[in-house]
């Protein structure tokens, strides 16, 4: 079974967080290169570094980013998992996934 699905981009539709989002996640997920969790979590955490997703800031959904990305949950989770053990994020059940303020 592939992790990989068709990113919202490609199926001509629109999703209203990739307007508001920082970084194309639609467009980072290359087939041929490592790990997609991998390629998820890069992204974001050099958005993270680069200030380009400040402290505090919410990320989106779990849902949205499978829609903006094309990834499966477990994918999604995998990636936001790396990222809340090395400190960039907060990942509370019932609240929303944000950039940590360190």
């Amino acid at each position: 079974m592939s992790t990989l699905r068709e990113p919202i981009s490609q199926r001509g539709a629109t999703n209203r967080y990739a307007e508001r989002m920082p970084i194309d996640l639609s467009a980072l997920i290359d087939p041929a290169g490592p790990a997609p969790f991998r390629q998820l979590a890069a992204a974001l955490r050099d958005a993270i570094k680069d200030g380009r997703l400040e402290p505090g800031e919410k990320l989106p959904s779990e849902a949205e980013m499978m829609e903006l990305t094309g990834l499966s949950r477990e994918t999604v989770r995998k990636a936001t998992a790396q990222l809340t053990a090395e400190g960039l994020i907060v990942n509370r059940q019932g609240a929303p996934t944000r950039v940590t303020d360190s």
